[in-house]
């Protein structure tokens, strides 16, 4: 138990050498997990939902404009004519449907991604 005077728990003072060692552990576990969590922890990273980086990039860049986006849209199951619909109705344009993943890729204004996003039966826009 460190006191006040940064005595430890036999009454003697912390060495040079111990803070020097909990600093480089400290600095480990930062190299470690920072290359996980895809750099550091920001607010709209954890907001993004089933967005990627990329995507959530080329809004950012965009701004509330209609300027069409390319994307992939993965579905929980394949796309219904009911959702395409909406796509078609949020000003998005069917590129192809995906057999090999259920989803198609198609162009999205950039200020229609977060509407398209909050979809429950996307899964992930890429």
């Amino acid at each position: 138990m460190l006191g006040r005077t940064g005595g430890n728990a036999s009454g003697g003072k912390l060495t040079k050498a111990s803070h020097l060692a909990a600093r480089t552990a400290l600095a480990s576990l930062v190299v470690l997990v920072v290359p996980f969590t895809g750099g550091p922890l920001r607010a709209d990273h954890q907001d993004r939902g089933p967005v990627s980086d990329e995507v959530m990039e080329q809004v950012r860049d965009a701004g509330p404009t209609d300027h069409l986006l390319p994307v992939i849209v993965q579905m929980h199951g394949d796309p219904s004519d009911a959702h395409l619909g909406r796509l078609q109705g949020r000003g998005g344009k069917l590129k192809s449907r995906h057999l090999s993943i259920s989803g198609y890729s198609a162009e999205v204004p950039a200020a229609e991604i977060a509407s398209l996003a909050a979809d429950p039966d996307v899964e992930r826009i890429s």
